[in-house]
């Protein structure tokens, strides 16, 4: 997947747009806000879908979806462990 930085504002928030994809444009934010005990991470996917391929989405990506992002959270924390 190419990805494109589109805003930009840190240190708190990046904003990413892919290109077109089977139909799809990936866009997606990662926001940063310092906390007391250290970082809060939200990413928040917001993704151009054509009307037509939302129902069959809604049906089989959810649930994938929602394995992945685990994964990459899992991933993630091993990572910042070692930091």
């Amino acid at each position: 997947m190419i990805l494109e930085i589109v805003e930009y504002q840190p240190p708190s928030r990046v904003v990413f747009s892919g290109q077109r994809s089977f139909g799809m444009v990936p866009n997606f934010t990662i926001e940063l806000k310092t906390v007391e005990k250290g970082t809060t991470v939200r990413y928040l996917l917001h993704p151009d879908i054509p009307t037509f391929l939302r129902p069959l989405l809604a049906t089989f990506a959810v649930p994938y979806g929602r394995r992945d992002l685990d994964r990459y959270f899992r991933e993630l924390d091993a990572m910042l462990a070692r930091v």
